[in-house]
């Protein structure tokens, strides 16, 4: 039988008995694929074509370059009137909190006069109650008979 493979290829022979004794050979040869190969180098190509992509794009668009440092100086100068706008809300905000307690403050002081001014009416209507119930008992007295020592030697 001829070598049909080329040095280094694996070759396999299989023998085959038969039940009337007759025997059959085969010889197979072994290839290995190269599939493999092709997979990797096409997965090369791919990432070097995209590595250049990027390196192109980042270094030939000025006009994009330029459009983002305006971008950013927009950004600033939106964030410096949002500081403003949050300064001046605060300082409102602070204001108002002191007008509160302004607010507070005098109805606390138009509370406390208003109970001190209760307080002194209601003790001098306690010293008015007072007198009359003094000038009462006196005049009580007043109509009283004067009271003697011994009523027995008074005439009859």
């Amino acid at each position: 039988m001829t070598d049909v493979n080329s040095p280094g290829e694996p070759v396999t022979t299989e023998t085959t008995t038969y039940p009337d004794g007759s025997q059959t050979t085969r010889v197979a040869a072994t290839r290995r694929g190269n599939g493999a190969l092709w997979v990797v180098a096409l997965i090369v190509i791919v990432a070097i074509a995209a590595i250049a992509f990027m390196v192109f794009s980042a270094n030939h668009n000025p006009d994009q370059n330029a459009a983002d440092a305006s971008q950013a100086a927009g950004y600033q100068q939106g964030a410096a009137a949002q500081a403003q706008i949050d300064s001046l809300n605060a300082s409102q905000q602070a204001t108002a909190a002191q007008t509160a307690l302004a607010q507070t403050q005098a109805a606390q002081t138009a509370a406390t006069q208003q109970s001190a001014q209760a307080a002194i009416d209601a003790s001098n209507r306690a010293a008015e109650a007072a007198r009359r119930q003094a000038d009462a008992a006196a005049a009580r007295q007043a109509a009283q008979p004067p009271a003697t020592p011994d009523d027995s030697s008074t005439p009859q």
